[in-house]
Order: structure tokens, then sequence, then C-alpha cells
């Protein structure tokens, strides 16, 4: 969500990162986040296809997805794959370097789920 992603680079400081992800790198609204954060010196990391795309010069860290958009539908399925596979494995990496906290996190929303569904149940 674009309005969402605005209202938060209101919070944002240079002791986060901001993940923006556009197959093309030009997509404006992506573009316009990522510039966002570079003026309030947050490090952007994106994921994108075309490594000299406007999102990529806006990037501290670049990573890049090998996808053919040539085919409708079958090529917007592949690179949103590919796009996500590199999510997945920036997750995996951040739970692998803080066990303890991930492990807490996974514990605490089993609760918040296991308590949603008892509250819903009653109903």
């Amino acid at each position: 969500d674009s309005e969402l992603s605005r209202m938060l680079c209101g919070l944002i400081s240079s002791e986060d990162v901001v993940l923006a992800i556009s197959f093309s790198g030009e997509t404006s609204s992506v573009c316009e986040i990522a510039s966002m954060a570079k003026e309030r010196g947050t490090p952007v990391i994106s994921i994108s296809n075309f490594p000299n795309s406007r999102l990529a010069s806006l990037s501290d860290i670049k990573l890049l997805t090998a996808s053919d958009e040539s085919v409708f539908r079958l090529g917007a399925m592949t690179s949103r794959l590919a796009q996500f596979l590199i999510v997945d494995f920036l997750i995996i990496y951040m739970a692998l370097h803080n066990m303890d906290r991930s492990e807490e996190n996974v514990l605490r929303t089993h609760r918040m789920i296991d308590k949603s569904k008892k509250t819903s149940e009653k109903f």
C-alpha cells in the first residue's frame, strides 16, 4: 500500500531499512518511497530485475532476479516467485542471526492466534 508506505516513511531512521520491490525498477510509487527513505538517511534494499533501473540507483543493496516478463501472466508469476524467494531468504537469514528473538516472536504469534480462535469460538 503506497499510502501506508508514505506514512511509515515519516517514522523511519538510519536504524531501519526499506525493502523496495519492483520487477522493472521503474514503478513510480516504489521509487518515490525509496527516494523518501534516502532523504531520511534510511538504507534501501531493492529487489528488481534490472540493475540499471531508477530503483537500483536509489538502493544501497541491489538484489537481482532473472525473469522474462514477455509472456502475459506467466511472466508476472515467475517474477513474483523469484522476488518472494529472495524475501524468504532474507527472513531466514535474519531469523538465524537472532534466534532467541525469532523463537520468542513465533511463540508470541502462536499465542495471539490461539487467543483469537478462542474468542471467535465464543460467538
